[in-house]
């Protein structure tokens, strides 16, 4: 059986800005729970997007498109937040090594391979322990159950 393809489309939805969202009006305050606006009546939603996990402030059918695009989110795999830079560094490091561009799981593993040590030598746990799971999600997408549970153990 083939890996699972994941296909996780994020989207920059909402305003970072004390903005209403509905009719573009200043807020005096920037509400930290859902209110309405006090110049057009209409809710606002505050939310966090996957993105760049920022906070937002959304109208209610942009709610239920976050709340769509969380729920597609894969649940331990690389942050959306990772080191864009380190990537391409092993991206390279593996072309240089192996004659050829590397596949996409392999450039994920030797990221997360040189987190983990990272990590070890910080004696930074909680980033390690998350880190090994995703180490363990992208096994288990492989359909390597075996080698997955080792590393969520």
């Amino acid at each position: 059986m083939p890996p699972r393809k994941l296909k996780v489309t994020l989207t920059e939805i909402g305003q970072l800005d004390d903005v209403c969202p509905h009719c573009g009006q200043r807020l005096n305050k920037r509400p930290s729970r859902k209110t309405a606006c006090p110049h057009c009546k209409q809710f606002i939603f505050v939310r966090t997007r996957p993105i760049d996990r920022q906070s937002v402030l959304v109208t209610e059918e942009q709610a239920k498109l976050l709340q769509n695009e969380w729920g597609s989110f894969p649940r331990a795999r690389i942050s959306p937040s990772l080191d864009k830079q380190e990537m391409e560094k092993c991206r390279e490091r593996l072309a240089e090594k192996f004659g050829k561009s590397p596949p996409d799981m392999d450039v994920a593993w030797a990221y997360l391979n040189q987190e983990t040590m990272h990590h070890a030598k910080q004696r930074d746990w909680g980033l390690y322990r998350n880190t090994r799971l995703s180490m363990a999600a992208i096994l288990e997408d492989h359909q390597k159950p075996a080698e997955a549970l080792k590393y969520y153990l």
